[in-house]
Formats: structure tokens, C-alpha cells, sequence
């Protein structure tokens, strides 16, 4: 159940990500964000489409939290932009969070694992290591 709470919470993260990765990809395009909304729902009234973005940056007033992006959403974003989807994802996982895991990595680099020290991991460090482990922070 936790793990199920973790992935959750870190699929929350993503789309919160990619969402201001596109907001911030189409005002560097000079869209404003009603012409980004016609562009992504073409088939919508521009009012329609203009809420439906809406309610994917900011949150809803019956949950509490930003309307989840579909990949097809996802997709028509990236057309929209002209930039190519997992370009995307991954220019969403963010640089400041490739930042603060570079010295992290570099100081478990540093420091010897206690195998090579000659003394077996605890048992409290195998139950430390999740199963699945959210790359989005």
C-alpha cells in the first residue's frame, strides 16, 4: 500500500513537472496560453480549451489538485511545441533535481560500503532499499 502511495505521489510530480515545462516551453514560444489551448484542443471551443489548460496549472476547486494530464494530452502538447514527447518527460524531471543528486552520488561514492570494510550489510539497510524508488522529486 505504501509503494502505491509513493508511485502516486511521484506520477503527481511528474505531471505538476510537465505541465509548467510546456507552460514555460509555450511562453518561450511566445503563445499566450489561450493560443497554446487552441493548439493542443483544436476540436474544443476556445473557451473549453482554455479551461481545460487552466485546470491542468492550477488546482480544482472540488479536489484540491491540478486536473491529471493524459499522455494523449501529453502528446498534443509536444506536437504543439513542435518538441518531441520524451524530450519532454525528460527535460521535465527538472535540472535542479539532477543538481541536488549529483553530490548526493558523489558523497556515497566517497564514503566505502561496509562489505568492503569487511562487515556484512544490516538487515536494517536490505529493508531500507524500496523496491520501487520515484526518480521524480
Amino acid at each position: 500500500m505504501e509503494d502505491q502511495e509513493q508511485l502516486k505521489g511521484c506520477a503527481e510530480r511528474m505531471m505538476e513537472k510537465f505541465v509548467r515545462l510546456a507552460e514555460k516551453m509555450a511562453k518561450a514560444q511566445g503563445l499566450r496560453q489561450a493560443e497554446f489551448a487552441r493548439m493542443v484542443w483544436p476540436e474544443s471551443s476556445p473557451r473549453v480549451a482554455a479551461y481545460r489548460w487552466q485546470s491542468m496549472r492550477t488546482k480544482v476547486r472540488n479536489t484540491g489538485k491540478p486536473q491529471g494530464v493524459l499522455i494523449s494530452d501529453a502528446y498534443r502538447m509536444s506536437l504543439a511545441l513542435n518538441q518531441d514527447l520524451a524530450y519532454m518527460f525528460l527535460l521535465s524531471r527538472g535540472e535542479d533535481d539532477r543538481k541536488e543528486a549529483a553530490p548526493k552520488a558523489e558523497k556515497r561514492a566517497a564514503q566505502p560500503d561496509r562489505e568492503e570494510k569487511g562487515r556484512k550489510p544490516t538487515a536494517a539497510a536490505k529493508k531500507a532499499t524500496p523496491a520501487r524508488k520515484c526518480l521524480i522529486h
